[in-house]
């Protein structure tokens, strides 16, 4: 999807992580459209799940004028191996916004979690984008400006998904801690918090079924999009939240916040708030 008209709102240099494909990949587009003159693309791979072109190649070619570089990371590794991301941001300008969206899932039941999979999916959703904001903050308390957002979840507690629920809660209070440290150096930072997106990803896990019975549950009565997303991301990034500072964005269809029951769930003596 592309806006050609849309009007410019950022500059300067953004990094996203788990940009090459789904809600990522969306956001490298929609930042490198409404202005953002490099993206970089921090991912484990290059190649998008749903197909098509890399990337920076889709970038390229849907913003002209823009750039996008492919730096292969895997976000929950080393600092040192996310500080070469940072290297390689710091030749094409000045950081002003990173974007940590990069996150793993594992569906299990509480008592087969192992400490292998605790271990990775609290790396990746939350250690990773720990040190992505300490590296991306040491350059925009220096100029005074920058935006960092986290995406989040509106899981807030599901059977077969405590450890990701529990990463995606820890990555939100870690939104809120560090706006209220980073908000007086200039540097603002908030989240967005995805319902059910219609990603490769996201469908993978969950099967057509599970996806119908869902859809039932969403208000406005249909998946969401990675663009939809991704231009929450945009406008929290830009000067036109100047004001808006340690907040998340619902873009869940209204679930999170609806007692709305669906015809089929609906009993005898059920009324919907």
């Amino acid at each position: 999807m592309s806006h050609p008209n849309q009007a410019r709102l950022l500059s300067g240099v953004a990094i996203v992580t788990g940009g090459s494909s789904g809600t990522g990949r969306a956001i490298a587009v929609a930042l490198a459209e409404a202005g953002v003159e490099t993206v970089v693309v921090a991912d484990i791979r290059e190649d998008p799940r749903e197909g098509g072109d890399p990337t920076p190649a889709l970038v390229e070619r849907t913003a002209p004028g823009a750039r996008a570089v492919f730096v292969s990371c895997n976000v929950g590794g080393s600092r040192r191996e996310i500080k070469r991301v940072f290297e390689v941001a710091d030749k094409y300008g000045r950081l002003e916004v990173l974007v940590n969206n990069a996150a793993i899932f594992r569906a299990q039941t509480f008592l087969d979690v192992t400490d292998y999979d605790l271990s990775l999916t609290i790396d990746v959703n939350l250690r990773g984008p720990f040190v992505f904001a300490q590296e991306a903050a040491r350059r925009m308390i220096k100029n005074h400006q920058g935006s960092i957002i986290n995406i989040v979840s509106c899981a807030r507690g599901a059977a077969g998904r405590t450890v990701y629920c529990t990463s995606k809660a820890a990555l939100a209070s870690f939104t809120y801690s560090l706006a209220a440290e980073l908000g007086p150096a200039g540097v603002r930072v908030n989240a967005v918090t995805p319902g059910l997106i219609e990603t490769a990803m996201a469908m993978q896990d969950q099967p057509s079924p599970v996806a119908t019975l869902r859809l039932d549950a969403i208000p406005i009565g249909r998946i969401g999009q990675p663009r939809e997303v991704a231009d929450a991301v945009v406008f929290l990034a830009s000067d036109r939240a100047s004001y808006i500072n340690g907040a998340s964005i619902l873009v869940d269809g209204g679930v999170a916040n609806s007692l709305f029951l669906p015809e089929s769930a609906a009993g005898d003596g059920m009324s919907r708030g």
